[in-house]
């Protein structure tokens, strides 16, 4: 009778133990969770987060570069006032007109700072692409690990039910007390490697948070998803290549930085001409006469005038190597993503059939076990092989959500393609004496760059 009453009792508490696991990980009771998905993950981590908010600043900065070089072209006059000792009071004694669009390098001057703009928007676009493909592998290995945590669970459950069928027949002395401890030992073994992938799984859920820069109350969990597969899976690797490299935001961004370099080259080529003036004095200590007025320009060549034009050719040839290597880089992309594929898709089959079958002998297994037909050691051996062969499973199907997140990534599918890249302008379509007054008067322009970069509808100032 006390065999049975404990029997009872280890039952009982093994169900308690079972219930467990389940419970790891749970989001705290409040207000509902919103469930993440790679749709709402791009919402929310274009909108907030704040290396992307840092770089939308970089571009406004180059904008207000362009706009400051262009306003350097613009006239400027010099007033010169003396004073009467005589008691006559003031006069002007020079008057004189800057006239910097005269001189060329200032023209060289805004045409770089307008290629450096257009380079600014693509690293702004580029960011947001990276860090999406970043935050879309995560909730990928996140779903992965929460696919593993489902394997390790049932893997706990397997040795609990195998831990309650050595109990039974050690109560009822036809098994050993090794096979007992040994069933125990694998049971705790089992429930601590769950333990550690819940530990992952919050810190990857924190990594998450910040990301999108979520505060600590707002609760938050992972919604069920699936990569859809590229339509380049099928395609040659040449197809492929061209069709990322006319696609990418890398081989444009080096066009518009050697072209910003060609300008600053041409403006220290011109650097020795600095100053174009139209001035008049005043004669015999009388005002300004504008009768006699001298057009006057400065010429300045010093020492470092040549080797700063050698300095400007070599930073062109550096950025012209630079697009040579990402040629390379997006070719080593596409081999290594398309190579492994199949390989990839052939694991995911074989390993999901091996899991299969095995689940069917482990079931077969327990029941000649309680039947006295086989061992304790042929049953662990089959769960063990169960889960390398559950683990193979979510291993391959991450390598190949991987493989397909890097190709969207490069040839602008899925949800890589609602990400449109800044279309901000660096001159308004207006006068330029309206321009300088909306910077001076009111905030439109620094809206702007906000709107078209984000796309987002114009507000009403």
């Amino acid at each position: 009778m006390k065999k049975y009453f404990s029997f009872i009792v280890l039952f009982c508490f093994s169900l308690n133990i079972a219930a467990q696991p389940s419970q790891l990980g749970t989001p705290t009771p409040g207000a509902p969770a919103e469930l993440i998905t790679p749709e709402n993950l791009r919402e929310h981590l274009l909108e907030r987060n704040f290396s992307i908010l840092q770089s939308l600043n970089q571009v406004a900065q180059a904008k207000l570069n362009v706009s400051t070089q262009r306003m350097n072209l613009l006239p400027s006059l010099n007033l010169g006032v003396a004073l009467s000792f005589q008691g006559d009071g003031f006069f002007l004694s020079t008057v004189s007109f800057l006239l910097p669009f005269l001189v060329p390098s200032n023209w060289f001057n805004y045409n770089e700072s307008k290629y450096i703009f257009e380079a600014e928007k693509f690293s702004y676009y580029l960011l947001e692409l990276n860090l999406y493909a970043s935050a879309y592998s995560l909730i990928a290995t996140m779903s992965a690990d929460r696919e593993l945590r489902k394997v390790l669970y049932t893997q706990y459950q397997n040795l609990l039910k195998i831990q309650q069928t050595i109990q039974m027949r050690f109560d009822f002395g036809i098994a050993s007390g090794t096979d007992l401890t040994q069933a125990q030992g694998q049971t705790q073994l089992a429930y601590a490697q769950l333990s550690v992938v819940d530990a992952l799984l919050t810190k990857e859920k924190s990594s998450l948070r910040a990301l999108m820069a979520f505060p600590l109350s707002k609760s938050f969990e992972l919604g069920d998803f699936s990569i859809p597969p590229s339509p380049f899976e099928d395609k040659t690797y040449e197809e492929t290549l061209a069709y990322a490299l006319k696609k990418s935001p890398e081989y444009a961004q080096i066009g518009q930085l050697i072209t910003a370099s060609k300008n600053g080259k041409w403006s220290k080529a011109f650097a020795f001409m600095n100053n174009s003036s139209l001035s008049s004095m005043s004669p015999d200590g009388r005002s300004v006469s504008f009768n006699n007025v001298n057009v006057s320009n400065q010429f300045n060549f010093g020492l470092g005038y040549f080797p700063s034009l050698e300095l400007a050719e070599t930073q062109i040839k550096k950025l012209e190597l630079r697009r040579s290597e990402i040629k390379v880089e997006q070719a080593q992309i596409v081999e290594s993503n398309i190579g492994v594929l199949s390989a990839a898709k052939m694991q995911l089959e074989q390993a999901a059939k091996a899991e299969a079958s095995l689940n069917k002998v482990l079931q077969d297994q327990i029941n000649n076990y309680s039947l006295g037909l086989t061992d304790l050691q042929n049953i662990l051996l089959t769960q063990n092989t169960i889960t390398q062969a559950s683990t193979a499973r979510v291993r391959a199907q991450l390598d190949l959500d991987t493989i397909r997140i890097n190709l969207h990534r490069i040839l602008f599918n899925d949800e890589f393609e609602k990400i449109k890249p800044c279309q901000a302008k660096p001159v308004a379509k207006q006068s330029l004496w309206k321009e300088i007054k909306d910077f001076f008067v009111n905030s439109t322009a620094q809206k702007a760059v906000d709107q078209q970069c984000k796309g987002k509808p114009k507000r009403k100032s």
